[in-house]
C-alpha cells in the first residue's frame, strides 16, 4: 500500500497545482481578448500592436522576412497573414507568437491597468519527450481587444508576458 501512495505522489508533483495560474498585476482588470485567425510562422517570443491591422500585418510581414504570404496553390482558402480580413475602427489588434508547449496546461488572458495591456501566457509544468519541442513551428495568432475596454486616448503599451515555466517579457506600443 505505501508503494501506492508514493506513485500517488510522484503523478501529483508532476502536474500543476489547481491554483496555478498566470499572476496578475495590481490594479488593473480582465478585458475581453478575441481569438480571430492564425498567422504566418514566426520566432518567438514576440507581440505586434495597432489599431491597424494593416500595420500589424505589415509588422508581422517584416518581421518574417522571406515567408511569403500568398496562398498556396492548393489551398486557395488560406489566408496566412490576413490579408482578406477586414478591420475594425472599434478594436485594437496584437499579434502575438509564442512557443509551442507539449502537454501542458496553457492559459492566456489579457488586464489592463494604466496604459499598459498585459498579454499573459502562462505555462504550466511542460511534459514534452526529448526533442519534441522543436517539432512543430510556431505561429502568429491574431487577436483583438475592443477598445472601449481600453484607456480612452494616448499612447498604450502592449506587453507580452511569460510567465510559469517561462519568464520573460516583449513590449510594442500601440498609438
Amino acid at each position: 500500500m505505501p508503494w501506492v501512495l508514493a506513485v500517488g505522489l510522484i503523478v501529483l508533483g508532476a502536474c500543476d497545482a489547481p491554483w496555478a495560474g498566470p499572476v496578475l498585476p495590481d490594479g488593473t482588470h480582465q478585458v475581453d481578448l478575441t481569438m480571430v485567425a492564425e498567422g504566418p510562422p514566426g520566432q518567438p517570443p514576440d507581440i505586434v500592436a495597432s489599431t491597424s491591422l494593416e500595420v500589424v500585418r505589415q509588422t508581422v510581414i517584416a518581421r518574417e522576412i522571406g515567408f511569403a504570404c500568398a496562398s498556396p496553390r492548393n489551398y486557395p482558402d488560406a489566408d496566412p497573414c490576413w490579408q482578406r480580413l477586414p478591420g475594425r475602427n472599434d478594436r485594437i489588434y496584437l499579434a502575438v507568437v509564442t512557443t509551442n508547449e507539449c502537454a501542458a496546461a496553457i492559459k492566456e488572458e489579457a488586464w489592463v491597468g494604466g496604459r499598459t495591456l498585459h498579454f499573459i501566457h502562462w505555462v504550466g509544468n511542460p511534459s514534452c519527450p526529448p526533442g519534441a519541442g522543436a517539432l512543430a513551428s510556431p505561429s502568429w495568432r491574431l487577436f483583438s481587444v475592443s477598445r472601449g475596454d481600453l484607456p480612452p486616448s494616448g499612447t498604450l503599451v502592449a506587453l507580452l508576458e511569460l510567465q510559469g515555466s517561462e519568464s520573460g517579457s516583449v513590449r510594442s506600443q500601440v498609438i
